[in-house]
């Protein structure tokens, strides 16, 4: 009676090893992409539901001190288009790309584009 081994050979777990090791180089270099898309989400949305005192300026020093303690690096004061009329609040948009290179000459481009604020002023915006 023969029996037939059954099993990966060295070829197909090599391989293996080599697509399970590209998911996760690629898994491991878009999280924080997506996780700071996230951080810049959450502090438009808070700073955008505060009037703002001081107009753009006083806008874009909150966005920097949120930018400070939430470690964004791609998007800067400077980069938002702030439309903050006074004691009203603020409609804030920001729009970067962030490029994460995977090896060699192989990267990944992301393109983000996030606004916070009312509806009457997102108008103003478009």
């Amino acid at each position: 009676m023969r029996h037939r081994q059954a099993g990966l050979s060295l070829m197909s777990l090599l391989a293996f090893l080599l697509v399970a090791g590209t998911v996760l180089l690629t898994f491991f270099k878009v999280v924080p992409v997506y996780a700071e898309y996230f951080e810049v989400k959450n502090a438009l949305n808070d700073m955008a539901k505060e009037p703002a005192r001081e107009g753009e300026w006083g806008v874009r020093k909150d966005f920097t001190q949120r930018a400070g303690v939430a470690d964004i690096k791609s998007v800067r004061a400077n980069d938002l288009l702030i439309v903050a009329p006074a004691g009203v609040s603020p409609v804030i948009q920001a729009a970067w790309r962030r490029e994460v290179p995977l090896a060699y000459n192989v990267s990944l481009v992301f393109d983000f584009n996030v606004k916070a604020g009312n509806k009457a002023g997102e108008q103003i915006l478009q």
